[in-house]
């Protein structure tokens, strides 16, 4: 009843891209060709001693940016499949896939954003690459936005125990792919691989919808 009542508003009031309000589109492709793409790996000082394959998508600035923020901030969880799909049409990911899994938001700003930004891509992307999504971490405390943190020992001691494993984890041999919004420093990143190498996967491959430098 209510997914028919949703297609119902959709026809009355169809989507307009968030950049220039063409009608059908959250994000059209003329937009999406105005992302300002990243064709190398960032040097991040926090992530030099882990094996890691990097998938990032753009750089931190507009159109990538504001929808970015419309999604996170304005609750459009509906960008999530375009955003997925963006991700899926021009990074190139690899067959070996196990699974994917998120780096997690709190369950109390879960609660109070109304949903995971990054969970959401995640499980889109894992449907477009035909792999499933399995959840291996949790999130033990809130911090401030680490985007507005520059100092890095901060950065570091905020950081520092943010994660820990969901109980009966078992990925020894497997090939995973780790998705999040954005990545800054590098450090809550590195967070999470310290606890994730220990367990001896196969291999990690990261995929970021922008680097914000």
């Amino acid at each position: 009843m209510l997914k028919t009542f949703n297609l119902l508003i959709e026809k009355i009031f169809p989507p307009c891209c968030i950049i220039c309000q063409q009608e059908n589109y959250s994000f059209c492709q003329q937009c999406q060709n105005k992302i300002d793409f990243i064709y190398f790996t960032p040097k991040l000082p926090s992530l030099q001693n882990f094996k890691i394959n990097f998938l990032i998508l753009g750089f931190y600035t507009p159109p990538l940016s504001t929808v970015i923020k419309t999604y996170k901030y304005r609750g459009v969880y509906k960008l999530a499949p375009e955003l997925a799909q963006t991700l899926y049409k021009h990074l190139k990911f690899s067959k070996n896939i196990d699974f994917i899994t998120a780096i997690p938001l709190h369950p109390k700003k879960k609660m109070q954003r109304g949903f995971d930004q990054t969970e959401l891509i995640a499980q889109e992307l894992a449907k477009l690459i035909n792999r499933p999504y399995l959840p291996i971490l949790k999130k033990n405390f809130h911090t401030k936005n680490l985007a507005s943190t520059t100092d890095e020992k901060t950065r570091k001691k905020l950081t520092k125990n943010m994660f820990s494993l969901l109980p009966n984890i078992e990925i020894k041999n497997k090939n995973i792919l780790l998705i999040d919004d954005v990545i800054t420093s590098g450090n809550t990143l590195s967070t999470v691989l310290k606890i994730i190498y220990p367990l001896k996967p196969s291999s990690i491959n990261f995929c970021a919808l922008a680097h914000e430098g």
